[in-house]
């Protein structure tokens, strides 16, 4: 029997859940410093940036890919903030016509790393790319232990 290989389809549930921990506030924010959706008349950002994600979590190799997995979930997709789903055309176009210095400032924006110690999620702000999240976390941690430090004196 051959194995069954997953369809990002399959996936949809924790898709969801992973769209719904994106700060939205803070990437509507970058979408107004870069007047991003001004000029949108398909979909705007936030479509785009699902579009995008679904293409890395679900393993699509083209627009196609992208375009009927998200058509398939269509009466969903409202759950993901979208008021329709992409057509290869207009995910091509806003591809290449959308600048990429907004999903890479919202990247920046935010880093989230699990405190298994605290049992917390700690969400910080950097735009170093060459450090991992935990990295980052052990710096901020570190910085605030030396301020609390110097609080008590």
């Amino acid at each position: 029997m051959l194995p069954i290989k997953p369809t990002p389809m399959v996936k949809i549930n924790i898709f969801f859940q992973i769209i719904n921990i994106l700060p939205r506030n803070i990437f509507e924010k970058i979408v107004k410093q870069y007047e991003a959706d001004k000029y949108s008349k398909k979909i705007n950002s936030w479509t785009h940036l699902v579009s995008l994600l679904f293409c890395h979590f679900g393993q699509a190799g083209s627009v196609h890919d992208i375009s009927n997995g998200l058509r398939s979930i269509t009466g969903n997709i409202v759950h993901l903030g979208c008021s329709q789903a992409s057509s290869k055309s207009t995910i091509a176009y806003v591809n290449e016509h959308r600048t990429y210095k907004l999903f890479e400032t919202f990247y920046c924006e935010w880093v989230a790393y699990w405190d298994e110690k605290n049992r917390n999620k700690l969400i910080f702000l950097t735009n170093n790319f060459s450090w991992t999240a935990s990295t980052v976390a052990k710096v901020y941690i570190q910085h605030w232990e030396i301020e609390t430090f110097f609080w008590g004196l």
